[in-house]
Order: structure tokens, then sequence, then C-alpha cells
């Protein structure tokens, strides 16, 4: 990856410029800064010997990027080059492109892959946008897009072949899409696309031709959300640029893998927005009794003004919203570290919001255009946006105005140095007409025992960081303004029931209920790190399924006794550029290290027909699932896979490592990928690259074929995985996304049962271990099934590694031995289902 390295006259600018840079992408990007003289840096000035130290921390073979404020820092950059390694220095750019602007520009190239010539084009071109946009370009001028689409003008020989692909015009092309997702694209999967859309130079627009809203720019999170694009519409998605082809198959990509949200599995209530019920209902589960503390929301009036100093309130809401920034970014931080990373994305979003393209036009045009002041510009332009949202058919989507107006009301805090409404300070249950995201972020859990909102519901944001937290939740109750602070209530989050002022059997009730669910929790937490052993000695390992590096250490205080699938995926899709191999050593390495000597299965990449890289264009199939995927797909694209092998031998000397190979279903495929591996580790002796030889090797078991025979693969492998979502996909012949199906694609259907049991005797046969990871590995009955059949190690997510421990301490393996015996004997998922009911509490 391309380093970065911003000099300055004034240590505080470069910073700040390096922290801008870091901020704005994804990824973690290699940057340094260096500016100021004398003690302590308090001095205007550059030091070339500090320049160069700046060079050498973010050095890489990719190279390094310099950029100078002016004057000396020019000088003192050429002294430092002159003083680099002469071996290095053809690598060392100092790039004359703005400070800030190229800074951020060469950042989110960086982050994106792209090489130091491209990074630096970029930063270069970094003030083009600036100058469309105040009409400040010399007369003749063109702009360098208009410039760039000018220049080539593709054949129509070149066109896609694919009926939903045209080609319109100059470096245009545009693509058709159905949209699968459950509710549409709304703020979280509309974030995704603006950020997917970043990574490449094309102009995007966006347009729903199902209701004829649009076109909108692509790079506007809020304008492609008011699109109102719900589950079914088609919309068309153009692009426009050199990269449009990328561009296009990285969204193809995302909406194939992204678009449709897993499900919550706390949600207490189903998510379907046809399902009218007057009265409270709940929105995350549990039990609370206590006072009530009203949460009145704050509303800062705005009042109409007009300004004679534009300048001074541009400058205003612009220092406002870099401090709402920061304000969001450490309510993020806070998240992350109760253990609930991927409900930050919800606050992730806001930050989307604040950083919206036209939102800060429409804003800036108030100011200067209209001599508006800064708080009356932003809120008008904020109410605007929440309208348009709240103007929806969907309700799911209405509820996203909530989102908008709580991203307004935090900057207007902080531009009129106002707060927001005290929090509780003794434990109480929250009481508010409604919550906001941000709001439900601050509250202090150790005095948070309950929410209770009038408005609201099992969608909204607010509602998903609820059942994040653990904090029992109830929306839509109608009586709120007839609480007063202090007076008892009693709540429970399952079922919607509220009791006002709750008489002492109510009471007895309530926190009986609230006991012994606390003390299934704290019996599962307290007890995470110890192995799950049945009642009668039997132990059973309990793994982590990880999809990303920044996971795994959650994941082991959580319990998980090793990854028994690291997903590479992550690292492939949503890319303009294919990861290099040190990228993907760098990224295994982070997560093998952060399990501290504890096992590490890492699966090679699992995409398809169905899963699109921008660099690697894939012809469409009629039924993607049983296509090119998987390691059918690694072994044609040689290019693809050598460079994974060789980071993962590497990656193996930071601690235990497997690899496995997915979508197995000849024993050729198992032979080809040995041959491959012992290419990769006599390339990497050959070239004096340190690794780790031998490797374990296994396979996963998702295909009928490799199940039916797992007794001739399993002397080729030193283990089994059974991927149970898969395997139950393929033996039942029914999609498990599709609703229609789900009765059908059941896990505990005998045949998957039987398939199951007959691939852990070929193991247990050849002498071999074998594993369960997928979603039935983390429910309370799967996981009673696995161990009944014989499995001794489960893989899962984090949220049901210590209920499952829990859970398996509680059971006889020879009672769930025999209840496995008569559902392999069963005639259907239901009789299969009955014989391991009252088994354990909650299973009759």
């Amino acid at each position: 990856m391309v380093g970065l390295v911003v000099a300055s006259h004034s240590a505080e600018l470069a910073r700040a410029v390096a922290v801008l840079a870091g901020a704005v992408s994804e990824r973690a990007i290699p940057v340094a800064h260096a500016g100021g003289v004398g003690q302590d840096r308090a001095e205007l000035g550059t030091d070339a010997t500090e320049i160069l130290e700046a060079i050498e921390s973010v050095f890489s073979d990719d190279g390094v990027l310099v950029l100078m404020d002016l004057g000396s820092a020019l000088l003192s950059a050429e002294t430092a080059l002159e003083f680099a390694d002469p071996s290095r220095r053809a690598l060392i750019r100092l790039c004359a492109a703005p400070l800030v602007e190229g800074a951020v520009a060469a950042a989110v190239q960086i982050a994106a892959g792209a090489t130091l010539d491209q990074v630096a084009a970029e930063a270069m071109d970094a003030l083009s946008a600036k100058r469309d946009q105040l009409g400040d370009r010399p007369e003749g001028e063109a702009s360098p897009t208009a410039s760039a689409t000018a220049a080539s003008r593709p054949s129509e020989a070149s066109a896609s072949d694919d009926p939903a692909t045209r080609n319109t015009g100059s470096h245009s092309r545009s693509r058709r899409f159905t949209v699968s997702g459950e509710h549409g694209i709304h703020a979280r999967p509309a974030a995704r696309f603006v950020q997917t859309v970043a990574r490449g130079t094309s102009d995007v627009r966006i347009r729903n031709i199902t209701n004829g809203k649009g076109p909108v720019n692509g790079r506007s999170m809020n304008r492609i959300a008011t699109l109102g694009v719900q589950r079914g519409h088609q919309i068309e998605v153009e692009a426009t640029g050199a990269d449009a082809d990328a561009v296009l198959a990285a969204i193809a990509a995302l909406l194939d893998r992204d678009l449709a949200e897993p499900s919550d599995p706390t949600a207490p209530v189903s998510r379907q927005t046809t399902v009218r019920r007057r009265g409270p209902i709940g929105i995350s589960e549990g039990y609370a009794i206590g006072p009530v503390f009203r949460l009145d929301t704050r509303d800062i009036a705005v009042p109409e003004q007009s300004t004679d100093s534009p300048e001074a309130e541009l400058t205003r809401w612009q220092l406002a919203r870099r401090e709402t920034r920061t304000r969001i970014e450490r309510r993020i931080a806070a998240i992350r570290a109760q253990g609930v990373g991927d409900e930050a994305a919800i606050l992730e979003a806001h930050l989307l919001i604040l950083d919206d393209p036209e939102i800060e036009t429409d804003v800036v045009r108030g100011i200067r255009a209209h001599s508006r002041t800064a708080g009356y510009a932003w809120w008008q332009t904020v109410r605007s946006i929440a309208s348009q949202y709240r103007d929806l058919d969907d309700e799911y989507m209405r509820q996203r105005a909530t989102d908008v107006l709580d991203v307004g009301r935090q900057l207007l805090f902080v531009l009129y140095g106002e707060e927001d409404a005290p929090l509780p300070r003794t434990a109480v249950i929250v009481v508010a007409e409604e919550l906001t995201p941000s709001q439900t972020a601050a509250l202090p859990l150790e005095h948070t025992l309950a929410l209770l909102t009038a408005t609201g519901g099992p969608t909204s944001h607010s509602a998903v960081m609820a059942r994040a937290l653990g904090i029992p939740a109830v929306a839509g109750f109608r009586g709120i303004d007839r609480l007063s602070n202090g007076e008892e209530i009693a709540v429970d989050g399952g079922s919607g029931e509220v009791v006002v002022a709750p008489d002492e059997k109510v009471r007895r009730r309530f926190a009986a209920l609230q006991r012994q669910r606390l003390q299934r929790q704290h019996e599962a937490a307290a007890c995470a790190a110890e192995p799950a052993l049945t009642r009668d000695g039997r132990r059973i390992d309990v793994l982590a399924n990880v999809g990303e590096p920044g996971g795994a250490l959650r994941l082991v205080a959580q319990g998980a006794e090793g990854v028994g699938v690291l997903r590479t995926e992550f690292m492939f899709l949503t890319r303009a550029q294919q990861p290099s191999e040190d990228e993907q050593t760098a990224t295994i390495s982070r997560v093998v290290t952060l399990l501290e000597g504890r096992p590490v299965t890492v699966r090679t990449l699992d995409i398809g027909g169905d899963k699109q890289l921008p660099y690697l264009p894939l012809p469409a199939e009629e039924n993607p699932f049983l296509g090119v995927r998987g390691i059918r797909l690694c072994l044609e694209e040689e290019t693809l896979f050598m460079p994974q092998l060789r980071a993962i031998l590497r990656a193996a000397l930071n601690g235990p490592v497997s690899l496995m190979i997915p979508m197995v279903s000849r024993l050729e495929e198992i032979e080809q990928v040995r041959a491959s591996l012992e290419l990769a580790h006599h390339a990497l002796g050959a070239e004096g690259v340190d690794h780790a030889w031998p490797l374990p090797l296994g396979i996963m078991i998702e295909t009928p074929a490799a199940a039916l025979l797992a007794d001739k693969l399993a002397p080729a492998c030193d283990f089994f995985s059974i991927g149970s979502n898969d395997l139950t996909q393929y033996v039942t012949a029914a999609e498990r996304g599709n609703d229609r199906l789900s009765e059908i694609a059941d896990s505990m259907h005998p045949a998957v049962l039987r398939a199951i049991s007959r691939t852990r005797a070929a193991a247990a046969a050849a002498g071999i271990p074998c594993s369960v990871c997928g979603e039935m590995a983390g429910t309370s009955e799967g996981a009673a099934a696995l161990v009944g059949l014989g499995i001794d190690k489960l893989s899962m997510n984090g949220a049901a590694i210590g209920p499952v421990k829990a859970l398996i301490r509680t059971l006889c393996a020879a009672d769930l031995q025999a209840a496995a015996t008569r559902a392999l004997d069963a005639s259907t998922a239901a009789e299969a289902h009955r014989a391991f009911r009252g088994l354990w509490p909650g299973s009759t």
C-alpha cells in the first residue's frame, strides 16, 4: 500500500491533515506527518530529518507520496529525498498537489489499492471539483472528467453482451438490477453503495425505474435512500468514466452479497411492515422494573436569519461539522468497545450523512447564495431531507428520517454551544417520546434498566442498538405523557407488556423473571472462557466464525477457543484491484496474532458467478450456486489463488494455522490444491521467504457429492469441516434465503442429519477431526443435535458462543446420542425436532 507523508510549517496543521486523511477511508492507511521546529515543534518551520523519518516510517515497495505546503517545506522535502537510501528514491514522490485536498484525494486512492502514479495523479487533480463548483476554471479549459470522456470512445463491439448492460456513450455504461433485500436500499445499504462508488473514479447516477424517481448522485447516501427503493424494485445504475465497467461490477457484487441484511438472531418480533398492532410492542427482549426517568429531547430554536459575513458563517459550520464528527467517532469507539461493532455501522452511517456531498452543496449554497446563517442553512437542508424520507411509502424507510434529524440536532448543539438532555445517574427505566440512535448509544448501560418510547418500532435503528446492547425495550406505548419521573413501572421487552404502578404480585413476577434471565447471562459470561463439558464428561470445542479481522479479539473475550473458519472474501470483494500477497499476509497475520496461539482455520476464497470481482469479470451463469465457484474458480484462476496460498503459508509463522478449501465435490480438487500448495512452498523457499511448512489441509463438506464420498476423500485430508448452511441448501434443494422454502431448508431434516452422520463416521474411520460451522452450530437445538451425532467441534458467530457453551454444560452426551439416533430414523424434520424436546429448559 502506498504511504502518505504530510509536511507543513505547522506541526498542528500537519497532524490535523494526516488525521483527516486517515479518517476519510474505511481502511487504515500508512500516513505520517512532519512539521514545526524548535522545542515541542512549536515554532513554524520544517526539518528535513523529521520528513525523512516520516517517509521511512511508511515506506514500502509500493512507494511514498509526500505533500508539502510551501516555501522551506519544499526545500526540506527535497533535502530529505537526497538523504534517503538511493535504492528508495525512485519510489518517493514529491507532489505539488494542494496539501489538504491532495491528502484527502490521495488517501481515498491509497485505501482503494491504487499505484503511486495513480495516487499522485488523483492528488494533483484534487482541486478540480472545487474549481468546477466555484466556476473559476480558465476559459476554454475543460474539466478533467469531460476531457477524459471525450478522449476515448469505445466501439460498439466492446459493449457487454449482457442485455442488462448497455453502452450509453464514451466511457459510460449502465446496468439494471432488481433489488432483493428485505427492506430495499435504506440507509445502511445506501452507505455501502456510496463507499463502493467512492472506490472508483467514475461519475455514478442511480434511478428507480419502478417509481420513476431519480436519477440522483451515486455518491450521496441520502439522495439514494430517498429514491424509495424497495424489495422487488428495478433500479438503473449508470457509471461514466474510465473505470465504469469495474465500478458497475463492484456495485453488482455489493447488491448480490450485502444488500439483504442478515436477520437479527436476538430480534423478538417480526420486521414485516404489513403487520399492524395497536398498543405497545416488545422490540428488545428482557425484563425490568424500576423508576421512570423522562428523557425529554431538547430542540434548539433556529430562527430564519441572514448574515453579512457568509464566509465566517461557512467557517462556523465547517468547525461544527468537524466537532460533530469527532463526537460521533467517539461514540462509535465506545460501542465497539462494548463488543457490538456491527451495530456501530448505524453511527458510521451518521458520518456519511454528515459528509454527504449534496447536503454540503445545499448548505454552502444557502450560506453563500442566500446569505443564511450556518444554523438556518443547515437545519433547512436537514429538514428537507427528512421530509423526503417521511414521504416514502415504506414504513422502514420512513423511520430513517429520525437518523437524519438526529445528525442535524447533534451539529446544532455544537454550533450553538448547547447540550442535549441530561442522562440518568441512577438505575432507571428511560422513557421518551422518541429515542435517536445517538441518544441510545450515549445512555450509560450501568444505569439503564430498560427503554420505553411512544414511537419507533422493531426496525428502528434505536431498536437495533438496544438489542445489541442488551437493553430491554418497548415501543408504541401510548401513555407516555401520563408517566412522571420516579414513578415505578415494569417492562417486558419480549411481549411488550408494560405495567404502571405494579402491585406486589407483579413486582415479584417481574423480579423473578429478571433474576432468572440475568443469572443465565451472568453464568454464560462468567464461564465463557471455560471448556464446554457435558455432564458425563465429553468436551466440545467451541470456536468462532470470523468475517473480518477486527472482531477476532472480541470473540476471544466471548469464549472462542479459536477460529473455526476465517472467511477471506472480505479482502477481495468491492475492491477495484486484487489485494496483494503482502496485504493478504498482513491481514491474516493480524488475526492469527490476536488469537495468541489458538488455532485458526483459513478458508480460501469462496466466490463465484453470484459474487463478482471487479478485477475478474466472470460470465453470468444460469445457476451460479451450482456453477464455477469456490475451489473450482480458484483452480481456474492461478493469479488469484497462488498469492493467497503464499500469503497463508507466510501468515502461519505467527501461530497454528490450517488451510481449508470450500465447495469440494471431487478427489481431484484436493489433489490439485495439494500440488498448488507444494508449488507455493517451493517458490517461497527459492525466494528465501520465511513461511510455515507443512500446513494441515482440510475441506468443507457442503455438497452432497462430498458427503457421499466422505470415506474416499478422508484419506486425502487432514480434517473435515461441515458447512451446515450450504449442505442443507444442496441436500434439500431449497435455497435457504427463500422464505417460501424455509420449512424445507431445515438443518434438522433427516437427510441433512444423515449426511452429517455419514461424514463424521468417515472422518472417525480415517482418524481425522470433523467440525461443523454454520448457523446450525450456533442454535440450542442444532448444537445439541450435532453433539448427539458425535461432532466434538462447533464453530459459530460470536454472540452464540457463551450461550452454547453454557447449554452444553447442562446436557448429557448419552441422552443426546439417543435423541440423535431417533432423529436419524425420523421420516420428517418435525419428527427430528421432537426427538430433542425436553432435554434442556425451554426445549419442550
